[in-house]
């Protein structure tokens, strides 16, 4: 099992912990041969069923993935047993109360996934009379999507935006310039419609996923008329266009895996 994962805190990249799969290694965590799981491969899904009256089966409803469970366990290997508690208290700190969430990436076969998650659980125990530790990690994603690649296009009055994963990604538009009376974004018949004031030198940025509009770091509510949502199927493009003064959109998408 070949592979390389790092961890590390939100904002915190300083902190970043390597794990390998293929050691042993000097000072750094080796993960046990079958020590790694819940990161590849897909999640168990879900649907609330309605059963049809006096009929056979139940009426076609979606399904949507569980949260994604990610445990590795293994040992760490230190040159001296003053390398070995620095490792510690970079690995402890992942269990911190100070610690809300982390980013987790892994390479192996040639490509680089990562996802934003939580720590459940951050065991580090010496082996006390050697530099080396048994170590367990348990981390808890809310959405088992994977991600890759992040690209944004430039400001203009249209964007196409490019996902190379295997399923739907979320947009993110950066809306500058100005028009009092707002703007509009659109693409393949579905629009957002903004009445908040587009003012020069404050963006504006609308999450397709959730639907919120912020302004200055300032969630803004009752500022829209009409509110589609739209993403980047997997392997596929999206256009987005915008109407309304002088304003342009920037696209922001990851290329996301199931």
């Amino acid at each position: 099992m070949s592979f390389i994962a790092t961890v590390y805190p939100v904002g915190r990249p300083a902190a970043l912990l390597t794990m390998r799969g293929d050691g042993p290694w000097d000072d750094g965590l080796v993960v046990d041969a079958d020590g790694f799981k819940g990161w590849n491969g897909g999640v168990s899904s879900r649907r609330d069923v309605t059963m049809r009256q006096n009929r056979r089966g139940a009426h076609p409803v979606r399904s949507y993935g569980d949260p994604r469970e990610v445990r590795a366990n293994g040992f760490a290997n230190a040159s001296s047993h003053e390398n070995l508690g620095s490792l510690e208290e970079r690995f402890s700190l992942l269990g911190g109360d100070d610690v809300q969430q982390v980013v987790f990436s892994v390479t192996e076969m040639g490509r680089t996934r990562w996802a934003i998650g939580y720590v459940d659980q951050a065991v580090f125990v010496p082996d006390g009379t050697i530099p080396s530790a048994q170590f367990s990690l348990h981390l808890w994603f809310e959405n088992a999507l994977k991600f890759g690649e992040v690209r944004t296009t430039a400001a203009a009055s249209s964007a196409t935006s490019i996902n190379r994963g295997n399923t739907t990604a979320s947009l993110v538009h950066t809306i500058t310039g100005a028009n009092a009376g707002g703007y509009t974004l659109a693409s393949g018949g579905k629009t957002f419609t903004v009445t908040q004031p587009l003012v020069a030198g404050i963006p504006h940025t609308v999450d397709m996923e959730t639907g919120d509009l912020t302004v200055a770091g300032v969630t803004i509510s009752g500022k829209t008329t009409t509110a589609d949502l739209w993403g980047v199927p997997g392997g596929g493009t999206v256009t987005t266009t915008i109407t309304g003064g002088t304003a342009q959109v920037a696209s922001t998408v990851k290329d996301t895996y199931s």
